[in-house]
């Protein structure tokens, strides 16, 4: 049941707001590393600030654009990854791809988002190409 439907609007997003606050603290401390745990955390941090939007879809105000916003800031940052060996760089790419296809389907940029839907399912035929002929 959306939060709206029983007029729970602020409790939802306090709690949400708590969440977020952990997934922050938990970045700052991986701000020195350089691995792709380190990039999965962020772009589980980057999928909270979607979800959240996701979830207030119907509610969706500023603190809620500015969570898009933020996502997609990570998410730019990975999108053409070189960091690591070509599979985890795949992996991370893929992710982003279909990341920023929420982020700009929720902020209403349909173009933007078709574009990555398209670049996401690309990643995966290729990834399913190459384990099948393994």
């Amino acid at each position: 049941m959306r939060y709206g439907e029983k007029n729970n609007l602020d409790i939802a997003r306090k709690c949400w707001d708590d969440c977020l606050k952990l997934f922050e603290m938990g970045a700052q401390l991986l701000n020195h590393v350089a691995s792709v745990r380190k990039v999965e955390f962020q772009m589980e941090q980057a999928q909270s600030y979607i979800s959240y939007a996701d979830t207030m879809k119907d509610h969706l105000d500023d603190h809620g654009k500015a969570l898009l916003e933020k996502a997609e800031a990570i998410v730019l940052q990975y999108y053409n990854c070189t960091l690591f060996k070509p599979e985890e760089n795949r992996r991370v790419k893929t992710r982003a791809a279909w990341q920023l296809w929420k982020i700009y389907t929720a902020l209403g940029k349909n173009e933007e988002a078709e574009k990555y839907n398209k670049e996401a399912e690309g990643f995966r035929r290729e990834y399913l190409r190459e384990t099948d002929g393994k």
